[in-house]
């Protein structure tokens, strides 16, 4: 089977989409599949191999780090239409979702789509188009989009009812991003972090990994530890990401006094963050935005217990009360239950254990299975239409 990705967020972006993609690739790979990637051009970045064909690209002053696609390129239909594609997988409702679709029905490939975001809560990105213009376009954006595929693809049931509350009635089909469950878990290194970040050896860490911006909520957090250090002095709180916030945030850090006992980490690679999270007692998660919130995933397989806001993506990673804690998006909540499990080492060492095994329900293989055979069924009906 040929298989091609487009997708506007891809190497050497790192973030849930990209993840998801890499993942999927893989496991596919193994499985026979062959596959190609659309993208638009990263200044200063070069593959590493042919299969990935790279669009013209703009970038936003305000938004480097994520490059616009000009999707438009002779050479690279040209290239498409003798890859003899089979399936059309376009990761975005946006330019290069468009671009996938021509070149699917163009070429008579079936046209399959992931729906990653809750794009809405994304509008402010649009300034300065007010929300209250630019969210009835992305619900309407994401219908007809949706509903001009085959099938759609979503990583969370709840992401599904979404979908169908905007009105698309096409095939959905609920496929999680996996996990690498096999070579995922590691044991702490005492070099990395505590060490390099001056972080005492019976120190508690709280980590929130992600990206610094105003629709992760992450200046809650702040507010809620400055509220847990006034009941348990000895937390420290690692900050994993950057973004358009970060500056912002290790400003009001300082406004609260608890910038001392803060690390922001910046961009770090997989390993690194792995190793972030092999070290914390807990994972911070206050993000409303989630459609399934891959990360959570990931901190369960680390053995670390999660206190996250609820979102679409929360509660199907997330088992309440048993390897985490779903919670509104308060400091006094976050602050609360993280004082409840720094207290109590015995509920601690009991989530751990819980969130150990419950992460196995988040295998890449079996995703990738899943996926493949809606591949196939949507091939076959493909060939009768």
């Amino acid at each position: 089977m040929v298989i091609a990705i487009f997708s506007e967020s891809f190497t050497p972006i790192i973030n849930g989409v990209s993840i998801s993609i890499e993942t999927f690739a893989k496991h596919l790979q193994e499985l026979g599949c062959k596959l190609y990637f659309f993208a638009p051009r990263f200044p200063g970045y070069k593959d590493k191999n042919s299969s990935v064909f790279r669009f013209p690209s703009f970038r936003f002053p305000h938004h480097p780090e994520y490059p616009i696609p000009i999707p438009f390129s002779p050479r690279i239909f040209e290239a498409f239409s003798s890859l003899k594609v089979d399936i059309v997988h376009p990761q975005t409702p946006f330019l290069l979702g468009w671009t996938a679709k021509y070149l699917a029905r163009r070429n008579g490939a079936a046209l399959v789509t992931t729906y990653h975001t809750f794009y809405e809560e994304y509008s402010h990105y649009a300034y300065p188009i007010p929300s209250f213009l630019i969210k009835p376009f992305l619900r309407k954006l994401s219908k007809d989009f949706c509903n001009l595929c085959d099938a759609v693809v979503v990583p969370s049931k709840p992401a599904e009812q979404l979908l169908r509350s905007y009105g698309v009635y096409r095939p959905i089909e609920v496929i999680p991003t996996g996990l690498e469950l096999d070579s995922w878990y590691r044991e702490e290194n005492p070099a990395f972090p505590r060490f390099s970040l001056g972080i005492p050896p019976d120190a508690s860490i709280l980590t929130y990994v992600g990206r610094l911006a105003v629709e992760k909520n992450v200046q809650i957090l702040l507010s809620s530890f400055r509220k847990l250090l006034e009941k348990i002095p000895n937390v420290y709180l690692l900050f994993v990401g950057s973004g358009p916030q970060e500056e912002e945030l290790k400003g009001l850090a300082e406004e609260l006094g608890v910038s001392d006992k803060c690390r922001f980490l910046g961009f770090v690679d997989r390993e690194k963050v792995r190793e972030c999270l092999s070290a914390s007692d807990i994972f911070l998660f206050p993000s409303k935005t989630e459609t399934q919130g891959l990360v959570m995933a990931e901190a369960l397989a680390m053995g670390v217990p999660v206190i996250t806001a609820d979102s679409f993506g929360a509660r199907e990673t997330i088992r309440d009360g048993l390897d985490g804690f779903i919670l509104p998006v308060e400091p006094d909540a976050f602050a609360n239950a993280a004082e409840e499990l720094l207290r109590n080492r015995e509920k601690l060492n009991k989530m751990r254990e819980a969130a150990l095994k419950g992460a196995k329900r988040f295998s890449a293989k079996e995703s990738a299975r899943k996926l493949l055979a809606l591949y196939e069924r949507v091939i076959e009906k493909n060939k009768t239409r």
